[in-house]
């Protein structure tokens, strides 16, 4: 088993390689939403075919978390993070030359795959250092992971605006050659790594905090995906405001999350505390006042829902991450994979719950059909915090219990 890193020094190479690499592979996940049209019309395809290379981006991103966590266990987060950077600043090359749709979407896979060594050994490598990094090292990576969705959208808009859309991938081969130069300058990491019979033991689900750490990043996930989908979707069908309005309105939750960090240095330094006391009953504020809002949408109203949801995510989501970095020091990158895992997961199934609720033809739909529709959106959100915060509750006590 790998000895914990103890020196307190603080190393700013592992906070540029934990910024750049959760920064890379969230801004790409959802930074062509916005080129979609103008690829399928460039390539001479469907919007639903050149939509492929969404999907399977998110999919190889996925399917190869744990897997990817479990090499850098296995083998050292610094190789897992030396490939993820060269990988994706190849295929980020070979997305901005496709002259195909075929050779976009393959590109775009190819993304997918080293956003997966990236993220789960980011978080690995973030995991065995000192306790003291660890703390600075959380509001790195709150930082990267909200700023890159944040910075998605409008960083596609501007380019698309005034240059052309391969330009979105090519900014990212300096950040990648970087991120590798960096890794490759590491100082040695521990010796002695985890040795693996199978690529994921599932005794860690058997142990109380990681089944807590994935459940919590689950539910974040999901009340995320609906956030995130319906928030503009709402404002569109309700207001009358223009779409790059909606657009600026549709970054509150992402500039709370971002606030969070902030706040957060405010805070006690108990997790626990932190999420029962303030993440949770925000994030419950927030989907309440959704809810109480629903028979009359209110712009004003919905921004402050977002932001301080965006807020109380965040105290989660961090917390979460502080919990599963003093785990098992041998497994961080499969732990760090698996905590990615289930977060995106939760964000695809909300998603889809969001567009299913909302995928009514509301021009046949009277007023009070229509605020029950939102109700209903809103409403499991509720009662899903609801069920978390008393899973917590019990979670706390038993803790205390077993001390």
């Amino acid at each position: 088993m790998s000895d914990q890193i103890t020196d307190a020094k603080p190393s700013y190479s592992i906070y540029i390689i934990c910024g750049l690499g959760l920064f890379l592979s969230t801004l790409d996940t959802g930074i062509i939403n916005l080129i979609l049209n103008s690829l399928a019309i460039n390539f001479a395809t469907s919007l639903t075919f050149i939509g492929l290379s969404v999907t399977l981006y998110l999919l190889f991103l996925i399917i190869l978390l744990i897997p990817s966590g479990w090499f850098g266990d296995v083998y050292g987060q610094k190789a897992a993070l030396i490939l993820g950077f060269l990988l994706f600043a190849i295929t980020s090359f070979l997305a901005g030359f496709s002259e195909s749709a075929w050779q976009f979407i393959l590109a775009r896979c190819g993304q997918g795959i080293a956003a997966a060594l990236l993220q789960a050994n980011c978080l690995g490598l973030a995991g065995i250092q000192s306790t003291k990094q660890k703390l600075q090292l959380n509001a790195v990576i709150m930082l990267a992971i909200s700023i890159g969705p944040i910075l998605g959208p409008s960083l596609s808009g501007f380019i698309l605006q005034y240059w052309q859309w391969r330009l979105l991938f090519f900014i990212n081969i300096p950040f990648c050659i970087l991120g590798l130069a960096v890794t490759l300058s590491l100082a040695k990491l521990p010796n002695s790594r985890h040795r693996a019979d199978t690529l994921f033991s599932f005794e860690l689900l058997l142990q109380s905090t990681i089944r807590y750490v994935a459940i919590g990043s689950f539910i974040f996930g999901f009340t995320a995906g609906v956030i995130f989908s319906a928030f503009p979707i709402i404002l569109i069908r309700e207001t009358n405001y223009p779409i790059d309005i909606i657009g600026l309105i549709s970054m509150a939750s992402p500039v709370g999350v971002t606030l969070s960090v902030l706040i957060k240095k405010l805070l006690a330094n108990d997790v626990n505390q932190i999420i029962m006391i303030y993440a949770l009953p925000t994030m419950l504020l927030a989907f309440t006042l959704f809810w109480g809002i629903s028979l009359n949408i209110s712009a004003c109203a919905y921004i402050v829902a977002a932001l301080g949801y965006g807020i109380g995510g965040g105290l989660l989501q961090s917390s979460l991450i502080h919990v599963a970095m003093q785990q098992q020091p041998d497994r961080q990158s499969t732990i760090g994979g698996m905590l990615r895992l289930c977060q995106n997961l939760g964000i695809i199934l909300g998603t889809e719950y969001a567009l299913a609720i909302l995928g009514t033809n509301i021009s046949n739909v009277d007023l009070a059909q229509k605020a029950e529709m939102y109700q209903l959106l809103w409403g499991l959100n509720i009662i899903i915090l609801i069920c978390m915060f008393i899973y917590s509750f019990r979670y706390n006590q038993k803790s205390k219990n077993n001390q």
